[in-house]
């Protein structure tokens, strides 16, 4: 739908996603939103210098562990300028 929009959408595959086998699965084990957002700092990065996407016009959204990443961003780092997360683990 926001590719539709004009909109540019990455979605990466983070370390401690299924998919990947078990040792990626565990991989952020007792580090969650350490490694994971590094893996997700790299990805934007990588899309900001391969596309024409303006760097000061990032958004990051996530839902259940994705929505928990999206509320973890923006306490780590002001490249977001916009967060949206839904049924994320907060406490």
């Amino acid at each position: 739908m926001l590719a539709h929009e004009d909109y540019f959408v990455f979605y990466p595959n983070i370390r401690g996603s299924l998919g990947g086998g078990e040792a990626f699965a565990q991989a952020n084990v007792k580090a969650l939103g350490y490694g994971d957002f590094q893996d997700i700092l790299k990805g934007v990065d990588e899309v900001v210098r391969s596309f024409p996407v303006d760097k000061d016009r990032v958004g990051i959204a996530g839902w259940s562990y994705g929505g928990y990443m999206a509320m973890w961003a923006v306490t780590q780092t002001h490249r977001f300028r916009a967060s949206i997360a839904g049924a994320g683990i907060a406490n």
